[in-house]
């Protein structure tokens, strides 16, 4: 067990690495097309490798060995749960930000311990009684209903940002036909909810996601009133493309 270690930190590390160089799905999806010359919609393991010899050119980064090469393309084949040795964009996009997600940043362990500690010491030197508590709690419940409707306007401006910020990477009606078949995972030819997260997780950049409170009055806002799917016409016209 010990010897697979390194093995599955180098293939975490360089996930992460190629993360961090694409930023978002936008980007990877343009260097996915340029490598993708039969337009088949995946990636094989020589294309694949072409695409992280594009990525390294992004900006600085070390070079990759082919073990690594090999150790990547086979953890991302267990990735897709799949016999084919073909590799398609959103599974890529998924399998690298996973990655990201998961890893943890060194020395974050002991800055929590440290937390911790330091919160015990305060709970030993301040006693609270629960009048003194409750009346935290009243004095919040009034704050956050006072600020209700500042709250309100809040989530419409998000949701206008989000708007904007689809309408930069998406540009045109065409452009989005092609990303909608690409983020339609069941190719049914709309998105459920589920899918639209999915899709706006892939289009903008960790800095441009909504909160859960924007996702859920993004969706209603977008969304068919009967709560069906949405398709592409519905999703152009709520963009203004």
């Amino acid at each position: 067990m010990e010897s697979q270690a390194p093995l599955l930190e180098d293939t975490l590390l360089l996930r992460k690495t190629l993360y961090q160089k694409v930023e978002n799905f936008s980007n990877l999806n343009a260097l996915f097309e340029k490598i993708d010359e039969d337009e088949s919609g995946n990636l094989d393991f020589e294309e694949m490798v072409k695409l992280i010899e594009e990525i390294q050119m992004i900006g600085e980064m070390a070079s990759v060995t082919q073990v690594s090469l090999q150790r990547f393309w086979s953890t991302l084949l267990d990735f897709q749960h799949g016999a084919k040795e073909e590799v398609h964009l959103v599974t890529l996009w998924k399998f690298l930000k996973t990655a990201a997600d998961s890893i943890v940043a060194p020395g974050s362990l002991k800055r929590e311990i440290s937390i911790v500690k330091q919160r015990q010491e305060r709970n030993t030197e301040v006693s609270q009684s629960r009048h003194s508590i409750q009346a935290r709690v009243t004095i919040k419940k009034k704050a956050k209903s006072k600020h209700t409707n500042s709250e309100d306007k809040a989530a419409a401006a998000a949701i206008e940002r989000v708007r904007l910020d689809l309408i930069n990477i998406i540009k045109d009606k065409q452009r989005l036909g092609v990303m909608f078949k690409k983020i339609d995972a069941n190719h049914n030819g709309s998105l459920n909810r589920n899918e639209f997260v999915v899709a706006l997780s892939m289009l903008l950049s960790k800095n441009q996601q909504p909160g859960t409170k924007v996702i859920d009055l993004l969706w209603k806002t977008v969304s068919p009133g009967d709560g069906g799917e949405l398709d592409s016409e519905t999703f152009a016209r709520w963009l203004q493309i």
